[in-house]
């Protein structure tokens, strides 16, 4: 459901609808995982997308309350954020890019869409940057380097973190 908005800039929902509507599905499958993790120490990687929701709520209000259902769900020991500029994921991505990855706005025409997904990245890009800036557990790679390096300092940040 919440991809046929994205796809269709005249769905594309208001702040709320989407921000509800994508942290359903995270709630619910965290859910299963809750027993699991206070018995067991191992290691779980869980999908990004509870972070995602809140950011693109926050580029789309500018607000942070949303931020204060992150108190819901378990504190990971660790979130590695693969922080990109706009502009360099423009290039990586060749232009082909969603509605929901431009705001909401057309993607037809390659130097408004160009504008579009620019502008309104920076803005979920901020909404990380305001998520993630007074969490311990969360660190920081520079994903507009090379995969080679990215990789590598994952792998770094993996080992110091999870001895």
């Amino acid at each position: 459901m919440y991809n046929s908005f994205l796809r269709d800039e005249k769905k594309f929902p208001n702040p709320t609808v989407s921000l509800f509507l994508g942290l359903s599905d995270p709630a619910y499958n965290c859910q299963h995982f809750c027993e699991y993790i206070e018995n067991d120490r191992s290691i779980l990687i869980l999908h990004r997308y509870i972070y995602s929701y809140l950011a693109v709520n926050f580029a789309l209000t500018g607000r942070t309350d949303a931020f204060s259902l992150m108190n819901y769900f378990l504190e990971p020991d660790l979130v590695v954020f693969l922080d990109v500029d706009p502009e360099v994921s423009w290039g990586r991505k060749a232009g082909v890019v969603s509605a929901g990855e431009a705001g909401g706005h057309s993607t037809k025409n390659g130097k408004d869409s160009r504008a579009s997904f620019v502008e309104f990245q920076g803005r979920v890009r901020a909404g990380y940057h305001a998520l993630f800036k007074n969490q311990d557990h969360s660190r920081v790679v520079d994903a507009n380097q090379g995969i080679e390096k990215v990789e590598s300092d994952i792998l770094r940040i993996l080992d110091v973190e999870l001895q």
